[in-house]
């Protein structure tokens, strides 16, 4: 929808957009814990950013493509995206117009930044496993057993018990949660495979027992919607001491509760891009998105952004 806004597209146009990318932006969730669930979402943006042009150049879809014809029996026209995606009649398309032009997601303070890689729901309890590891000094001599409840959606989305790989490892939550104890952080680094395959991480692993308590299982339907919050999650460390340290957690940083700094931001975004991007580009892209109200053209920044393939 971006495309076709900034193309100029008319309403026929952007319908028939909106029928292409129909057909080649999606993935399934069988993929996630592989390449794939980067795929998924690069495949998502490069579908759109081609659908509009191909719109614009007179490629023909069905316009209507979100609604199913209700009297088409199971005939093709039955299967809009609503329908395909959903359940046949398990939608509600008016949340589609709903405040249409009204208010606009940004400016409502919803939209969630993730400082750790892998899946958003164990953020809170990634941060609060940091922290408690941090301010009670622990290490892992001093550590029995980690119990840590969570919501069906946060098991669901991360439910690997092993991290055969680095994919794996960024939807599992023992491997995850041992590792924010243990380093601290949990970045790219940290789903390395010398990481993954440390043995005393692996050992540590055996310690953190996950669990979905009765209270937590009513989280269920969309995130943020009637008060769910997927990310809810308690925490407590038994110590070989006898003592017990505990907390509960329910929002990490970059979410709109705790929003991250300009300093986050920048640092994450640099973590990200070292991989790709020269410290000169790094540097240039920050400077000029720190001020992008004044950039004359977006080509000046995607220049910026444009990697050299390395060999």
């Amino acid at each position: 929808m971006a495309t076709c806004r900034m193309l100029g597209l008319d309403q026929l146009a952007t319908r028939m957009a909106m029928g292409i990318v129909a057909s080649s932006a999606t993935g399934v969730r069988k993929n996630v814990g592989s390449m794939g669930k980067a795929f998924h979402v690069g495949n998502g943006v490069r579908a759109g950013i081609l659908a509009a042009p191909l719109a614009r150049r007179g490629f023909k879809v069905d316009p209507d493509i979100i609604e199913g014809a209700d009297d088409s029996g199971e005939g093709h026209q039955r299967f809009g995206l609503a329908d395909t995606f959903n359940g046949i009649g398990n939608h509600r398309l008016q949340l589609i117009v709903e405040h249409l032009g009204e208010s606009f997601e940004l400016g409502r303070n919803t939209t969630i930044v993730r400082m750790h890689p892998g899946s958003t729901a164990p953020g809170a309890a990634i941060d609060g496993m940091i922290d408690l590891a941090t301010r009670h000094n622990l290490t892992i001599r001093d550590v029995d057993e980690i119990h840590v409840e969570c919501t069906p959606q946060c098991l669901a989305i991360a439910p690997y018990p092993e991290p055969s790989d680095e994919h794996h490892a960024k939807f599992c939550l023992p491997y995850t949660l041992a590792v924010a104890f243990i380093d601290r952080e949990v970045g790219i680094a940290q789903y390395s495979d010398a990481r993954i395959t440390n043995r005393k991480v692996r050992d540590f692993m055996r310690r953190i027992r996950i669990s979905v308590p009765d209270d937590l299982k009513h989280h269920r339907g969309q995130w943020g919607e009637n008060g769910v919050n997927w990310g809810e999650a308690r925490l407590t460390i038994n110590l070989k001491d006898g003592k017990v340290v505990s907390r509960a957690c329910s929002h990490a940083k970059g979410w709109p509760e705790q929003p991250a700094s300009w300093e986050d931001l920048c640092a994450k975004f640099e973590e990200c891009s070292a991989v790709i991007l020269s410290k000169s580009q790094i540097d240039d892209a920050v400077a000029m998105l720190k001020k992008l109200q004044d950039v004359d053209s977006v080509r000046e920044l995607t220049r910026i952004l444009v990697s050299v393939v390395r060999t």
